[in-house]
């Protein structure tokens, strides 16, 4: 069930794609691709820093922190799903810190 859960995932991200009934191929990303995405990724967390920079909790940087070094922890242990795990909930505290919840209250990014 995780593994078809995973692949569902792939596919709703555009990162891989159906051949067959039976086959899942993940899309290849070249060095420009993750370039740019990091580049993205930059602009968008220092803009959530900035609006969090007035309402962070000392709490709250002591948990980004930690969750920064769970994620550290676990690449360097070849854990990755783990370490993407880590990165979502970064991001998802991260969002938190800041006031913005999307709109709705409450924002999943799944």
């Amino acid at each position: 069930m995780a593994v078809r859960e995973a692949l569902t995932r792939l596919l709703g991200e555009r990162a891989g794609f159906i051949r067959s009934q039976r086959w899942v191929f993940v899309t290849s990303l070249t060095h420009e691709d993750l370039f740019q995405l990091r580049e993205l990724r930059e602009i968008l967390e220092l803009g959530a820093l900035r609006l969090a920079k007035d309402k962070i909790s000392k709490e709250q940087i002591n948990r980004l922190e930690k969750i920064c070094q769970d994620f550290t922890t676990m690449v360097e242990q070849g854990y990755y799903s783990g370490a993407n795990e880590a990165d979502l909930k970064f991001h998802q505290t991260l969002m938190e810190c800041s006031g913005n919840h999307g709109g709705r209250g409450t924002f999943q990014f799944r």
